[in-house]
């Protein structure tokens, strides 16, 4: 589910704190208001996201991470050490060097 376009983001921008539809599209300007309704309704299926409608007027929309929706946050923090590992020369070498080191052990 991460691994869907657009998922990771939208998840990484809840950890923060519970969103309006206009503060999620503020955090994640290249996403359609459409692909952003999609992919909410998606993760909220998978019960990753809570959305919550207030009693009061005007109607206030707000989504938020389930308590699995934040158990994420390990996965999401794995994936951005691992990335930053490719990111240059130097990381690509060091982690090359890691799998090498394990490989011959």
């Amino acid at each position: 589910m991460i691994g869907k376009r657009w998922n990771g983001v939208i998840i990484e921008a809840l950890l923060t704190r519970a969103l309006r539809f206009s503060e999620l599209r503020g955090a994640i300007p290249e996403i359609t208001p459409a692909m952003l309704s999609q992919r909410l309704k998606e993760l909220e299926r998978q019960q990753l996201v809570r959305r919550e409608v207030s009693a009061e007027r005007p109607v206030e929309v707000t989504y938020s991470l389930t308590a699995v929706g934040r158990q994420l946050s390990v996965v999401l923090d794995a994936v951005a050490e691992w990335s930053l590992g490719w990111s240059g020369e130097e990381g690509k070498g060091r982690l090359w060097n890691s799998a090498s080191t394990h490989s011959a052990s």
